[in-house]
């Protein structure tokens, strides 16, 4: 009974607020009634006039409003939506559903609701049993396969054997140079992957023309085999350098792993002391950042920029220079890397985080 008696005055004091609200408006308060074992559903049933009250007793509950003290705003009075009424709401036809709509939020023919609320996660009645769950996104990790250099000129370069694991992205960075006109895109094949694709590409160290090329290949199978991975050019090199790495947790969809990759970029300059690729935020808090730096250097000359970890340098170590670096953190857009002047390009790579649902 004391229970009841407690609901009864927060319902009488919630009601007494209504009435507060509509008396400042105009003096006067509408009552609205739904009762069990009638026909009464929102039903108007009285208009109500404000008056002065005399001091009542003690044994009469009072709620007594100030209106020159002020503590939360009120933005609105509303009701909970459950999946119950949720459901046959959706079962009702239109006509009904626009009924009801009116009866809850218009101003004039309804009770004027103007807030509704749902909590994620908590249910009432329902047709069928749900669970609410959390999807989980993977850690990425980063493992070097082979890095190289061949400074014969050729127009076909073969790493190391590689053997990459199932659902695992595997990047090739590769660092051409060509002394008397562009570089062309290569190809890559082998590796134990069916195909490769180009992520990246961009040219640098201008001259008289762009004497290097800078690109990134991705793979990715479910079943690879194991192999050398072969780059072909369609014109002969004077050297090429490579890095191929794995990467583990990625994000599995798409052909060659192209759902794993998410925004790329790049940048060049010339007798420069670092270069910096800026990535947009990288799109969840465990995504890769993967740069590629290429200079104009026959010996290791690059420093990795701050929070980021070398995966490997490959310099060309011969008269012709060339010097491929990559390195990688943890959701940060922002991939740096410094050197003494010299002329250099970069690469810029998002590489997305695999998402599970339970």
């Amino acid at each position: 009974m004391k229970h009841f008696q407690t609901i009864l005055r927060l319902v009488f004091g919630l009601l007494l607020l209504l009435a507060i609200r509509s008396a400042f408006a105009n003096d006067a308060t509408t009552v609205y009634l739904t009762a069990k074992g009638t026909d009464l559903r929102l039903a108007k049933t009285s208009e109500l006039t404000w008056t002065a009250m005399p001091q009542p007793s003690e044994k009469v509950d009072v709620v007594f409003v100030d209106p020159t003290k002020t503590f939360q705003s009120i933005i609105g009075i509303g009701g909970a939506l459950t999946d119950a009424a949720a459901e046959t709401f959706y079962k009702l036809p239109a006509a009904r559903q626009h009924e009801i709509l009116q009866a809850y939020f218009d101003p004039n023919q309804g009770i004027g609701y103007t807030l509704a609320a749902s909590a994620t996660g908590l249910s009432g009645v329902h047709s069928r049993a749900f669970e609410i769950t959390t999807s989980t996104v993977a850690a990425i990790t980063q493992t070097l396969l082979t890095a190289g250099s061949n400074a014969v000129n050729q127009k076909i370069y073969t790493t190391g054997v590689i053997a990459p694991s199932p659902n695992a992205l595997v990047t090739v960075a590769v660092l051409e140079l060509n002394s008397s006109t562009v570089p062309p895109l290569p190809t890559l094949s082998g590796g134990g992957m069916s195909a490769w694709s180009v992520v990246a590409s961009t040219t640098f160290d201008t001259g008289t023309l762009p004497l290097r090329r800078l690109t990134i290949f991705t793979a990715l199978s479910a079943a690879p085999g194991s192999g050398a991975i072969t780059i072909t050019s369609s014109l002969a090199l004077s050297n090429c350098e490579w890095i191929v790495s794995q990467w583990d947790g990625v994000d599995q969809s798409g052909v060659d792993g192209a759902g794993a990759i998410g925004q790329t970029a790049a940048t060049t300059g010339e007798a420069v002391s670092g270069l910096t690729v800026a990535l947009a935020p990288l799109g969840n808090a465990n995504n890769v950042a993967y740069g590629v730096f290429g200079v104009r250097s026959a010996a290791a000359v690059v420093t990795p920029g701050a929070g980021f970890t070398e995966i490997a340098e490959q310099p060309s170590g011969e008269s012709t220079p060339g010097d491929l670096e990559a390195e990688w953190a943890t959701n940060l857009p922002i991939i740096a890397a410094t050197w003494a002047p010299l002329n250099g390009g970069a690469l810029g790579v998002e590489i997305r985080a695999r998402t599970t649902q339970p």
